[in-house]
C-alpha cells in the first residue's frame, strides 16, 4: 500500500519539535506500508538522507530564508499572529502544496492529510485524481469550529471530499458529529500514542521532598495559558519550582511576569529541547502540569503519564479524557490559579505522587496507547478503501 501523508507541521530539520507526534506516527506507519511524507520546506537546510522508515519530501514556497511559516512554536497560526506580513506568503504556500500534492499523489494509492487545511487541499487532489483521502483533525481544528466561519467551511469541505475524518479525541468526534450530523458516519476516533521504550521512568521512593519539581512541555502560545502556572507558583512554598520546555511568541511576556513575581530563581525556561531528550527531563521531575484553555488530546500529557508522572491539568475535555482524578492526577478549573495552587499543595507528599504516577503508567498500558497500536488502527481504516 502506497500512502502519501500531507502535513504542514513536521520535523524536516533534525532535532526540530514541529509536528514531532506526526513524525512518530509516520515512523510506525512506514513499517506497515510504503509511506511518503510531504511537508513544507524550512528556512534552514534539512537532511533528506537521514535514515527513516518513510520517504521525506518537501515543497518550497519562497526563497529559503522566507520559508518560516510552518516550523515555529505554535505552527502557522502563531507565525501569522506574530508576523502579520507573513500572510503574503500564504498564497504561494497553498499553491505549492496543491501542485506538489498532485504531483506526488500520482504514485500513491491514497492520501492521508493532517489538519483541516491539508484536508481541503488533499480533498481537491483526491477529486482530480480519484484517490481516497483521509484527514486527521486535532485540537486546533475543533477549537475554531464555533468561532470561525472559514474554519467551519474547511471542515465541511473535508467531510464532503474525504472517505474518513479521524479525530484524536472523543470530544472532537462529538463536536463534529453535532455540527455535521448528516456526515457523522465518516468520523472515527483514533487516539495518539506514546513511545513506551523512550518513556520509561524508575521512581525513587526514597527521594526527599525538599524540592518539588514541576514541569511543563509545549509551545509558548496564549492558548497554553502558562501565565496561570506562574501565578500559582507565586502562592506556593519555595520548595516548588517550575521548568518550562518549549519556545514561542509568549516567551518574553512570561519572562517579564516571572521577574515581576520575583520567581527568577524558581522558574527555568529551557527553550527548545531535542524531542528525544524530553523523556529524560520528565524522568527528573515530580509533577507534570498543563494549564491550557483548550486542547485536542495533548501528547505531552500522554508522555508524562507513560513516564510515571502525576499530572495536574485544566478541566477541559481533551485533558479530562486522560487525567482521571485520584487515579493518575488532578484537575482544576480553567484559568483559576488559586485552585491550581491548592491542587498542587498535597503533591508535596511523595507517596501520593508515586501512587498517581503509577496510575498513569497503568492507564497507558491498559488502553494500549502506543504509536504502534495507533498506526495499526490507521492501516485498518486505509485498507477499507485501498485500491
Amino acid at each position: 500500500m502506497r500512502i502519501l501523508m500531507l502535513t504542514t507541521s513536521f520535523p524536516v530539520v533534525r532535532g526540530a519539535s514541529s509536528g514531532i507526534f506526526v513524525e512518530r506516527l509516520a515512523k510506525q506507519l512506514g513499517k506497515k506500508c510504503d509511506l511518503s511524507v510531504l511537508a513544507p520546506a524550512a528556512d534552514v537546510q534539512h537532511d533528506h538522507l537521514q535514515q527513516r522508515s518513510y520517504k521525506l519530501l518537501t515543497f518550497r514556497y519562497a526563497p529559503q530564508k522566507w520559508q518560516f511559516l510552518a516550523h515555529g512554536g505554535g505552527g502557522i497560526p502563531a507565525t501569522l499572529a506574530a508576523r502579520p506580513g507573513s500572510y503574503m506568503l500564504l498564497p504561494f504556500f497553498l499553491f505549492s502544496m496543491l501542485f506538489n500534492t498532485i504531483w506526488y499523489a500520482r504514485k500513491a494509492n491514497l492520501i492521508f492529510a493532517n489538519w483541516s487545511v491539508c484536508g481541503v487541499v488533499a480533498g481537491i487532489v483526491g477529486s482530480l485524481t480519484g484517490k481516497a483521502v483521509f484527514t486527521t483533525l486535532r485540537g486546533e481544528d475543533a477549537n475554531r469550529l464555533k468561532s470561525s466561519i472559514i474554519h467551519r467551511l474547511m471542515i465541511f469541505l473535508c467531510l464532503k471530499s474525504n472517505k474518513r475524518i479521524v479525530t484524536v479525541s472523543n470530544d472532537i468526534a462529538i463536536k463534529l458529529s453535532q455540527q455535521f450530523p448528516s456526515m457523522k458516519d465518516k468520523i472515527v476516533m483514533i487516539p495518539n500514542g506514546v513511545d513506551l521504550i523512550s518513556s520509561t521512568r524508575v521512581i525513587d521512593k526514597k527521594r526527599n521532598d525538599k524540592e518539588i519539581k514541576l514541569v511543563m512541555v509545549g509551545s509558548l502560545i496564549p492558548r497554553k495559558n502558562i501565565a496561570i502556572a506562574l501565578s500559582a507558583l507565586n502562592l506556593l512554598p519555595t520548595q516548588f519550582n517550575l521548568t518550562i520546555i518549549g519556545d514561542g511568541p509568549e516567551y518574553s511576556n512570561l519572562l517579564s511576569l516571572s521577574k515581576k513575581l520575583h520567581l527568577e530563581s524558581r522558574v527555568r525556561f529551557k527553550g527548545h529541547i531535542h524531542p528525544e531528550r524530553i523523556a529524560s527531563y520528565l524522568s527528573r521531575s515530580d509533577v507534570f502540569l498543563i494549564t491550557s484553555k483548550s486542547e485536542g488530546r495533548p501528547n505531552s500529557l500522554l508522555e508524562a503519564c507513560a513516564c510515571g508522572l502525576p499530572a495536574v491539568g485544566s478541566d477541559i475535555p481533551g485533558v479530562r479524557e486522560i487525567i482521571i482524578p485520584d487515579v493518575n492526577g488532578v484537575l482544576f478549573p480553567v484559568g483559576d490559579h488559586k485552585a491550581l495552587a491548592c491542587q498542587l499543595l498535597p503533591l508535596r507528599n511523595q507517596s501520593l505522587r508515586f501512587r498517581l504516577g503509577t496510575g498513569g503508567r497503568r492507564l497507558i498500558r491498559e488502553r494500549g496507547l502506543t504509536w504502534e497500536n495507533t498506526a495499526g488502527k490507521y492501516i485498518q481504516q486505509f485498507q477499507k478503501f485501498y485500491v
